[in-house]
């Protein structure tokens, strides 16, 4: 709950998550991947707003910080109903969050999602972070497929999963509609990698 003094702006109430099992830190060579906490809401926001790092993704770029905010609060909120784990991520030579990548959990699969301020685009960052991100996604209990989306014209997200080992499954014609752009109506590619089920045995 927001209590007046504590830096929060008013009308946003924060989730209480207190019993809330957080991912360990990830580190990588250049990378801490963590979980976000409020004190990023002004680093967010920073990129959030940028209708052009917001361009391919299902929000609208961030009008102001308490947006930023609220982003916050519904990733407490969704971490804690288990439809979430997200990690911000950190360059380990700044001292603020830069993006975030997200882990949604689908029994048997997983989804991962991706966003980067524009400086650090073509850096290599997302694709560093998205092969730990499948990495910590293996460990998660009866998952058998990872998989990502990217607009079709969005070359550079479809890249990093190819980076990363996913192949393309599909097209998904006419999948999305984002009045953002001059064809609202967009398609959409799908990457993925599996792993064949193994039925675990009752020492394991």
């Amino acid at each position: 709950m927001y209590i007046k003094g504590e830096g929060l702006p008013p009308l946003i109430f924060r989730i209480e998550t207190i019993h809330m099992q957080l991912p360990e830190p990830i580190e990588t060579e250049r990378l801490i991947l963590k979980t976000p906490t409020w004190a990023d809401a002004p680093d967010i926001f920073r990129y959030a707003s940028n209708p052009e790092v917001a361009h391919f993704l299902s929000w609208r770029a961030h009008k102001t910080v308490d947006d930023s905010y609220r982003f916050i609060a519904e990733v407490e909120k969704k971490m804690a109903e288990g439809s979430l784990i997200e990690f911000g991520i950190y360059p380990k030579e700044l001292d603020h969050i830069i993006g975030t990548i997200g882990v949604m959990p689908h029994m048997p699969r997983v989804e991962i999602g991706y966003v980067i301020d524009k400086p650090y685009w073509g850096r290599g960052y997302v694709t560093e972070a998205m092969k730990a991100i499948i990495e910590f996604a293996w460990t998660l209990e009866n998952i058998y497929r990872i998989e990502a989306k990217a607009d079709e014209v969005n070359i550079g997200s479809w890249r990093v999963m190819e980076k990363c080992g996913l192949k393309r499954d599909a097209m998904l014609k006419s999948y999305i509609y984002d009045e953002r752009n001059e064809v609202p109506v967009r398609n959409m590619v799908i990457y993925s990698m599996t792993k064949p089920y193994q039925k675990l045995t009752e020492n394991e």
